[in-house]
């Protein structure tokens, strides 16, 4: 992910004064100049589409199009989010083609068109369009991810990193989850197709949210509120579970919660499956923290565990067990797997990126647990928890 989430945000102003006459806006059409397409479109979906397949780092030109019978009109923040099919976020990219921070006009049946640049692995993944009402599309980039999915999974709040995955429970409508069909036919779900919370390393789900009776168009995103009516707040994981027409078989996807309190820690995995070679590349961001006079910058610290279990922390819950082995050898780094995992954020808003978990065989068929703390002199905050498959 791009270093410096708060950083980047304060850029957004510099960046709208330079667009007009930047190389990335050059024959790209111009905000409150859209072009008319046929009346074809005006089929009530919002349309988004991209050329493909792309090399990687390539300029890649997307198009917008408003098939509303109404006019829309997006507030705009330079940014497009681009995930794996899986839901992990990986990068978010400004745009060109298009001014930064202010409202974009769409009107019925016409479309528009804004540039950015395609990640620099290869593989398959979801390009989403977050302003307003949503619109996705698969993006290939050199050779396409083997059994990528046509249903990506992921929180609605992913262009804000620092609340990505915090939920209110008093009120789940307001921080949504979405499904976002990027297969070139539109998908009804089906019997047993569900979402499940449980508790950190639980196998038992102790909520449920029926999916059979939604469907989803081509292109489009369904938003869905996550079953936690009932439950205690604190720290769950959220599984997807569905018959993915991609992948030809179900599948199941997630990731992870935590109240949506102040201050709050969020961790980011940009995979969910551990490869022998590979390894899971990390960030974390917390906000939030109260500021005194000797206020210090807090403290970071990604642990890795495998036992099931949470332990309260001064105002936080730790998505992990105090009493797991390897929680405590997480510490140390695990030998030079773990690499990165301390460290300071800055008080004020920030991201500690460049953290790693490499494989290992001796972890080989296990699911591992990894969350974050983030802590100083006057307060503490844990992530979510994420579940990481070392794969054989």
């Amino acid at each position: 992910m791009r270093a410096g989430y708060a950083r980047a945000r304060l850029m957004t102003v510099l960046f709208a004064a330079v667009i007009g006459t930047s190389a990335w806006s050059q024959g790209i059409t111009k905000q409150g100049q859209p072009d008319t397409v046929p009346l074809a479109l005006r089929d009530g979906l919002i349309h988004l589409t991209v050329p493909g397949p792309v090399q990687a780092g390539a300029v890649v030109t997307a198009t917008l199009g408003n098939g509303m019978q109404q006019p829309l009109s997006y507030v705009l923040h330079c940014e497009v989010r681009i995930l794996r099919t899986t839901g992990e976020l990986v990068s978010t990219p400004f745009y060109g083609g298009l001014a930064c921070d202010q409202v974009l006009e769409l009107g019925p049946g016409q479309i528009t068109t804004f540039d950015f640049p395609a990640p620099q692995e290869a593989g398959t993944y979801v390009v989403l369009f977050p302003y307003g009402p949503r619109a996705a599309a698969k993006l290939e980039v050199g050779t396409p991810s083997a059994g990528a999915l046509d249903l990506a999974f992921y929180p609605s709040q992913v262009e804000f990193p620092s609340i990505a995955h915090a939920v209110d429970f008093d009120d789940p409508a307001q921080t949504t989850w979405e499904l976002a069909n990027v297969g070139a036919a539109d998908h009804a779900f089906q019997s047993g197709d569900r979402i499940e919370l449980f508790t950190p390393g639980g196998t038992t789900p102790v909520a449920e949210l029926d999916l059979s009776s939604l469907s989803v168009a081509s292109g489009q995103v369904l938003q869905v509120a996550l079953p936690v009516p009932g439950l205690a707040p604190g720290p769950y994981s959220v599984g997807a579970t569905y018959a993915d027409p991609g992948a030809g078989a179900v599948v199941t996807v997630g990731s992870g919660i935590q109240p949506r309190v102040e201050p709050h820690a969020d961790l980011h995995v940009d995979r969910h499956v551990l490869s022998p070679g590979g390894v899971v590349d990390m960030s974390v961001v917390a906000t939030g923290f109260p500021f005194e006079s000797q206020s210090t910058d807090p403290l970071y610290l990604v642990l890795v565990g495998m036992d099931p279990g949470q332990t309260p922390f001064g105002d936080a819950i730790v998505p992990l067990a105090a009493s797991d082995p390897l929680v405590a050898a997480s510490i140390g780094g695990l030998g030079g797997l773990l690499t990165n995992h301390t460290g300071t954020i800055s008080l004020f808003g920030g991201a500690a990126e460049g953290i790693t978990l490499a494989h290992s065989a001796s972890f080989a068929g296990t699911t591992l647990r990894v969350a974050a703390l983030a802590i100083n002199e006057d307060a503490v905050a844990a992530s979510q928890p994420e579940n990481i498959a070392v794969e054989i």
